[in-house]
């Protein structure tokens, strides 16, 4: 996204954030309503967010260059767990803001998502282990902190 913003203006940039983040919850309603079978919703939506962001991040008709992940993530975090979104994005806004370094707030963000990832499963579905949600969050925030290297490395 933020390469649309600066190579094409707002407007694209955000109909493209709006189509990353839709098709994380795309991704992983349908994986969870169609793909389960007998197996579990939870395990199947987060095997759909890990590979709808792999997807995204290496799409084979980009020559596997594709984006960072961050909407992507965010669209199935929130399809999976709506509870992780407050917990992500307050300190990626409060980030941005006083640092101007997008790349910065995603990274952060991306690290925050697990230990928020549990503590949702933990507070607000007890009933659930949070073991699969957090691994495969931990799985999202090391790919999302990866395609970032270069953004580190300045």
């Amino acid at each position: 996204m933020t390469n649309m913003l600066r190579t094409f203006g707002k407007a694209p940039a955000i109909a493209t954030f709006i189509c990353d983040v839709g098709k994380g919850i795309v991704a992983v309603v349908l994986a969870k309503k169609l793909l389960c079978g007998d197996a579990d919703p939870l395990v199947c939506g987060y095997i759909a967010a890990v590979f709808s962001i792999l997807g995204h991040m290496f799409p084979i008709y980009f020559k596997f260059r594709g984006g960072k992940g961050v909407a992507t993530a965010l669209g199935v975090t929130t399809a999976l767990a709506w509870q992780t979104f407050p917990i992500v994005m307050i300190p990626f806004v409060i980030i941005v803001a006083v640092s101007k370094m997008i790349s910065l707030g995603s990274i952060i963000s991306a690290a925050i998502l697990p230990i928020a990832t549990y503590f949702v499963y933990y507070f607000w579905y007890p009933e659930c282990s949070p073991v699969v949600p957090t691994v495969a969050t931990a799985v999202i925030a090391l790919l999302i902190i990866f395609m970032h290297r270069t953004n580190i490395k300045r």
